[in-house]
């Protein structure tokens, strides 16, 4: 009969401890956060043998998770982020007088390279990509990239952005967008 009681009292401390879990669970919060950073790119007119193109660049920025208010309020309860998409958007293209420019293209084998003190990931475009404002390109999923991105979000640390590549015109300043969404999950318990 002993037996029996301590195998029931057992079984209910069990219980217990895997309900206290369900129930922590149950207190999370989930939010969507879009975080990004600005890469300014110049491809200013260098002097060289010749003026034709390709141009070289070579252009740096960076992502601050605490720019969120979001990130901010509830950086000690974030239990994970899940991202759901990195996207480079083309915010700016402009001559070395602020006109707007058309039939600017960043050549094939421009990449894109996400970074901090732990990991980095690098995007090389297969094709040429086109530089028009509002033009939109995700960065997929390859090989676990987004789960990296994610490590970096959780340790909370600047994330540095590096895009460098060839471009078909010179004198072009170019402002791109690196965007990444993530659903953050945050337990206040």
């Amino acid at each position: 009969m002993k037996t029996i009681l301590n195998f029931a009292l057992l079984a209910i401390i069990a219980l217990g401890f895997s309900s206290c879990e369900k129930l922590k669970g149950l207190a999370d919060v989930k939010f969507d956060v879009t975080l990004t950073g600005d890469i300014d790119i110049s491809v200013e007119d260098v002097v060289k043998k010749s003026s034709m193109a390709p141009f070289d660049f070579e252009a740096y920025g960076y992502i601050d998770p605490y720019e969120n208010d979001d990130i901010w309020e509830y950086e000690e309860e974030i239990k994970n982020f899940e991202v759901n998409d990195v996207v480079a958007k083309v915010i700016a293209v402009v001559d070395d007088q602020g006109n707007p420019l058309d039939n600017v293209t960043f050549l094939q084998g421009t990449y894109v390279k996400v970074s901090d003190s732990m990991a980095e990931i690098t995007w090389t475009f297969p094709m040429d990509f086109p530089v028009e404002v509002e033009y939109e390109v995700t960065l997929q999923d390859i090989e676990g990239s987004w789960k990296l991105i994610e490590g970096m979000l959780g340790r909370f640390s600047f994330i540095d952005i590096e895009m460098v590549g060839q471009c078909n015109t010179n004198n072009v300043y170019i402002i791109i967008q690196l965007g990444v969404t993530a659903k953050v999950t945050a337990n206040p318990l």
